[in-house]
């Protein structure tokens, strides 16, 4: 199933967003931190779709995950070999739970360079 392509959704405005409710700030209880993944890995131009579509194994199991709130792998659209990471956890207890699914040993020989960090976050507040 080919994924939807994210050109047409520039922008949002909130109060457009049915059924989905925004609050200044969310306090995460203490001793606990959300926890974002973020970063990009390089690929040659040529492998990149390929590379990608055999992620999407991986994708849909860690949106299934437990504790996961989001998970995206995306094409750049400027950088021609960039993939964009993206991954939001409740913690680091279901981020680790979770990792025992991540790439295959075999698709990591296609990565040429990779600067992924983690995040932890004390709290949420509305853009």
């Amino acid at each position: 199933m080919p994924l939807p392509d994210p050109a047409p959704i520039l922008r949002f405005s909130a109060r457009a967003v049915r059924g989905v409710e925004f609050r200044n700030r969310r306090q995460v209880p203490v001793g606990v931190a959300l926890i974002i993944v973020s970063g990009k890995l390089y690929v040659d131009p040529e492998v990149r779709q390929g590379y990608l579509d055999g992620c999407l194994t991986v994708i849909r199991r860690a949106r299934a995950a437990s504790g996961c709130l989001d998970f995206t792998l995306s094409a750049d659209p400027i950088e021609p070999g960039r993939i964009n990471v993206y991954e939001r956890w409740e913690s680091d207890i279901h981020l680790q739970r979770f990792r025992g699914a991540g790439t295959e040993p075999d698709r990591l020989t296609e990565i040429h360079a990779a600067r992924v960090e983690k995040y932890r976050i004390s709290s949420v507040e509305a853009p």
